[in-house]
């Protein structure tokens, strides 16, 4: 049996959090809505963790996973949710919905970049193992190369253009999943520090470049390299002994809750989100978090009764409810 990684466990609660917190806008109405951020640095990790597992399609004798038979347990882990959030969204609150939110995910951009960047990198992983750096520095290229080419938008690069720019972010965590052996965690003063400038360095380029309409615009671009050192940082440090300790309290029950429906809360959090408890803020973001969290957990039991109702798997109450 393979040891938990409960590092990843805390990579996927942090990217929740992150995320989460980036479309808290209607919350920190009256305050200061420049708190809703990290949305960048979460969607990062969300797929940074996903191109982690990608070295899964390797079996122990040697071979791979056919392609057809991979993808489609991606597929139904992404798109049963999906179509459940679709259809009790036209159901409760009248959104309407037609063939692109059932077959491209609609509004949620990530899902699509899930699937298409799983597909590209199963076949670098399986024809081109060994260049997987070079295919991380190719990918960095090709997407700068595209942004510049494309008109200035005065934006956020890893806004206007999330549907390609993250896939260097999977590609990483793909590579760090061939070659985890090879990648010593020694000194955790050293990997949080550097983790901590690479966080912060990302901002700093951004201020420089974000808003821009001149050439200053293109300075965005500088900023995946300490997204990445981020990214690559961040491994390091939940790969050190206080992450397993931490595993060993009660609040770790609730991390991994939270790690578990990492996925569901993504998709759910655009319809809770609200500013119906803004006279009790700050309370009203651990309030709408909860919600939220409670609305995940249903999603997420909602999809496993539908999955077993079509399965020819025998019932059981436990896949039901199971995390």
């Amino acid at each position: 049996m393979k040891e938990r990684n409960y590092g990843i466990d805390f990579l996927k609660f942090i990217a929740a959090i992150m995320i989460t917190n980036s479309h808290y806008a209607p919350l920190y109405e009256g305050h200061n809505i420049s708190f809703a951020t990290f949305g960048v640095q979460g969607n990062a990790l969300f797929f940074f963790v996903s191109g982690l597992f990608l070295t899964n399609i390797k079996k122990e004798d040697g071979n791979y996973v056919r392609f057809d038979i991979w993808i489609r347990k991606k597929i139904i882990r992404l798109w049963p949710s999906l179509i459940v959030v679709a259809v009790f969204s036209n159901l409760l609150f009248s959104k309407e919905i037609g063939w692109y939110d059932f077959l491209l995910a609609g509004d949620f951009w990530f899902v699509r970049c899930f699937i298409i960047s799983f597909s590209i990198i199963y076949f670098l992983i399986k024809y081109l193992d060994k260049y997987l750096m070079q295919m991380l520095f190719l990918s960095i290229i090709l997407t700068s190369s595209y942004i510049y080419l494309s008109p200035k938008t005065g934006k956020s690069i890893f806004h206007e253009f999330h549907y390609i720019i993250y896939f260097s972010s999977m590609l990483l965590g793909a590579y760090i999943g061939a070659r985890k052996k090879d990648i010593l965690s020694t000194n955790l003063l050293v990997d949080s520090i550097s983790g901590i400038i690479s966080f912060f360095m990302y901002f700093i380029v951004m201020y420089f470049g974000k808003g821009k309409i001149d050439n200053w615009y293109y300075i965005q671009l500088l900023a995946v390299f300490p997204l990445l050192s981020f990214l690559y940082y961040s491994y390091k440090i939940v790969n050190y002994q206080w992450c397993v300790t931490l595993a060993n309290y009660k609040i770790w029950t609730f991390i991994s809750i939270i790690s578990a429906l990492t996925y569901e809360i993504y998709l759910v959090q655009f319809i809770i989100i609200s500013d119906s408890f803004n006279n009790w803020y700050p309370l009203n973001t651990i309030i709408v978090f909860t919600l939220i969290l409670a609305a995940a957990y249903i999603l997420r039991i909602t999809t496993n009764f539908f999955l077993q109702l079509f399965s020819n798997r025998d019932w059981s109450i436990e896949r039901t409810f199971y995390l």
